[in-house]
């Protein structure tokens, strides 16, 4: 027996020594946790976009939210009550008892139900429509761990050669059930209407009283109670998006013909930039302890700031932090997540040591905030430009004039790739997210959730003219001063076959027209669909692919702020998947149809690195110093640029230019650019033949699905710039038909933009 004695001492001391000693020191220190602050959101001139708002919390404890705190008070009054007979009593008689005393307890937890309500404003069923949903999550949680200990205890017991009987199982499966932390701790359900509620609540929750449950069974026995059971007030930390609603003033007399007039109209911005920043929410997951435990283990430097005086990670989540869930807020959630304070004593000696909370740290964007109003202005319905126009013409004509367009818009600045603006319509407030998120995600004409610049793809149209010619020339497969008929169709004695659009519409053709056969800056200000069908047939199904593929198409941007994957742009015959592109298919692409989708994004990083010469340098949305974006060559003969360049400037500056003019109902012609004196402006149409937007009606009930929109996507590309191309600038309206007519007053407001907020 001394022998067995001695063999399990040495093995404690020898071999679970070291965790024995770690385990009673850890007993001897206590520590106290500070809250910290989430960083701020930053536009490129400072003004903040998101940044912490303190304020006070109301919480419950969870045994209240999950019930279970009246039935324990009702459990240990009845024993106290009953002694021997509770003792005797089968489980049966047990619960009778119980259920007599707890109505007792149970008009307490409506009390504090109704004061919680009423420091916030909310009904109660609201409340506890939220605790139920937190005790939803926490169960879940729950279930997970116990069978992930389970499944470790058992691991451990194999590879220890332990053989696991029923009542080894039993126990094991006992220990893993232990309660969480968060089963015992409170939980946050709504912020305090205001600071005095919240201090009248603060010196409410600390009083207790006595009652009498049994008293109706004559019973006298007294036991004092918090008057409000589980309910705490603590402070919080909340977000506020400072620019969220903003209001800017239009020049009424930089409008087009229709809406010119006199004065400044002001237009209301509202869900400013919500795509871009997104939001958080309260109530971390697994997934997001998973993330940063990663995310910790990649950056040696972070995890040591991370675990400074805490030996643990003081950004570790709590269940009802809150936590970047869309957009920059969930894209750069660890550079935003503040590290929390930590004060440890020790209980033998007293000795206590400290490490302040460190907020989170400020995150920077290249967006302009004001720029991004003025160009969300130009995209709202109540301005005019944005929603079905009388001017519009035949390809909008099903739709009823005032029907909202929705779409997109990007600004880059060339030379260094940033993002200066970056507009999806419709929008959305975080309010209107939190009230009625099913009018925002369930809304499938609207679709307000998408970020249409990063994440929806759309047929480029004529807008990809330029980088064809520009790649063709490079290429060889078309001489620098070659020139090519339009004879109103490609094929001959096909007139209905790839036709041009002058040809469909008017039976002319640009040869005659022009009088000879076109050059190519010609063919891109008239957008002459036959020379570049011919250019699409040059360079084949590989080449026209390669050529998309060289300004961008295939990537993505790593921004992380798409509602979900950004998408990166495709080329190929999607039926069956990864068939080669065949020569229709590579005809169709040397005008932007066919099997060829992009996104806004792609378009103006495309465009920007024509405009560079061959460098394609990506988009940058956050400026980080530590971030290198390493420029790729593109190989573009110069000569082809210059030419693209000089079409791209006939196309909005001759009269015969896609881009040039608007012919009104009238007959009337009203040019479409009007730039400030010394602006110069390059551009390109593009109205992209588009599938129907479908619409079910009941899911996937009996009813067929509907045609929600249909028509064309009206695009419109252009630089901006003095001597040179400054700034480019994508638009693209869903269904909108002609790029010239709905687009381009769209584009000449956004120059506007750029030239008030001073970047001329």
């Amino acid at each position: 027996v001394m022998a067995l004695v001695a063999t399990r001492l040495g093995m404690l001391t020898l071999g679970e020594g070291d965790r024995m000693r770690e385990i009673a020191e850890s007993r001897l220190v206590r520590q106290t946790w500070t809250d910290t602050l989430r960083g701020r959101i930053l536009d490129r001139k400072g003004r903040v976009l998101a940044a912490p708002a303190p304020h006070y919390d109301l919480a419950l404890d969870y045994t209240v939210l999950s019930g279970e705190w009246a039935s324990q008070q009702a459990t240990r009054f009845a024993e106290r009550v009953h002694g021997r007979e509770w003792s005797a009593a089968v489980p049966a008689d047990r619960e009778a008892l119980v259920r007599r005393y707890q109505p007792a307890f149970e008009a307490l937890v409506r009390d504090a139900w109704a004061a919680a309500s009423a420091g916030t404003g909310m009904e109660v069923s609201l409340l506890q429509g939220r605790g139920e949903g937190i005790v939803r999550r926490v169960e879940r949680m729950h279930e997970q761990i116990v069978r992930s200990r389970i499944q470790k205890a058992l691991a451990e017991e194999k590879a220890a050669g332990r053989e696991v009987t029923p009542e080894r199982q039993a126990a094991i499966e006992r220990k893993a059930s232990a309660k969480l932390a968060v089963q015992q701790a409170p939980h946050v359900l709504a912020t305090a209407s205001g600071d005095l509620a919240a201090f009248e609540l603060k010196s409410r929750v600390a009083e207790r009283v006595t009652i009498r449950p049994g008293a109706a069974f004559g019973i006298d026995r007294e036991v004092e109670v918090p008057r409000l059971p589980g309910l705490s007030v603590v402070a919080g930390e909340g977000r506020t998006y400072p620019m969220e609603s903003v209001v800017v003033g239009v020049d009424r007399r930089t409008l087009i013909g229709p809406l010119r007039g006199e004065g400044v109209v002001e237009i209301e911005i509202e869900g400013l930039a919500t795509h871009v920043l997104g939001w958080v929410r309260r109530g971390a997951t697994q997934e997001h302890q998973v993330a940063r435990r990663a995310w910790l283990s990649e950056h040696a430097a972070e995890a040591g700031r991370a675990r400074e005086g805490a030996g643990r990670d003081r950004g570790e989540y709590e269940s009802d932090d809150d936590v970047g869930v869309s957009g920059i807020e969930a894209a750069m959630e660890h550079r935003l997540r503040g590290l929390r304070g930590v004060t440890q004593r020790r209980l033998d000696t007293g000795e206590t040591s400290s490490v302040a909370p460190q907020p989170g740290r400020d995150v920077t964007l290249t967006i302009d905030a004001m720029l991004q109003a003025r160009v969300h202005a130009a995209m709202t319905p109540e301005l005019g430009l944005a929603v079905v126009q009388d001017w519009h013409g035949p390809a909008t004509v099903w739709m009823p004039v005032g029907t909202p367009l929705n779409g997109a818009a990007v600004v880059l600045d060339i030379e260094s790739g940033d993002v200066l603006a970056m507009v999806t319509t419709p929008s959305f407030t975080r309010a209107h997210l939190r009230d009625d998120p099913a009018s925002i995600f369930n809304d499938e004409l609207e679709a307000p959730w998408v970020n249409r610049t990063l994440a929806k793809p759309y047929p480029p149209g004529s807008i990809a003219k330029a980088i064809v010619y520009a790649a063709a020339v490079s290429r060889g497969v078309l001489g620098p001063t070659e020139c090519i008929e339009c004879t109103g169709h490609l094929l001959p004695g096909r007139p209905d076959d790839y036709e041009c659009w002058i040809w469909k519409r008017y039976r002319v053709t640009h040869q005659e027209e022009f009088g000879h056969a076109l050059s190519g800056p010609e063919a891109l200000m008239a957008s002459c669909n036959t020379f570049f069908y011919t250019l699409g047939r040059r360079l084949g199904g590989k080449g026209i692919e390669a050529v998309y593929r060289d300004f961008g198409l295939g990537e993505t941007f790593g921004f992380g702020i798409g509602g979900g994957e950004e998408f990166a742009g495709w080329t190929g015959r999607l039926d069956p998947p990864g068939a080669p592109i065949t020569t229709p298919d590579a005809i169709l692409m040397g005008i932007g149809q066919g099997p060829v989708a992009w996104t806004p994004m792609h378009a103006a990083r495309a465009l920007a690195t024509l405009a560079r010469f061959g460098v394609d340098l990506p988009p940058r949305l956050v400026m980080e110093p530590e971030m290198v974006r390493r420029p790729r060559w593109v190989s573009l003969d110069a000569g082809a640029v210059r030419e693209a360049l000089t079409g791209l400037k006939l196309s909005v500056s001759d009269a015969r230019g896609t881009g040039h003019h608007i012919t009104m109902e009238s007959g009337d012609r009203e040019v479409i650019f009007t730039p400030p004196a010394g602006v110069q402006v390059w551009g390109k149409t593009g109205t992209a033949q588009a599938p129907d937007l479908m619409v079910d009606p009941d899911g996937e009930g009996p009813m067929p699905a509907n045609v929600g929109r249909r028509g064309d996507h009206s695009w419109f590309v252009v630089f901006a710039g003095r001597e040179k191309p400054k700034y480019v600038i994508a638009v693209m309206m869903e269904y909108a038909g002609s790029g010239g007519k709905v687009s381009g007053p769209i584009v000449n407001q956004i120059i506007q933009a750029l030239d008030a907020e001073g970047y001329f």
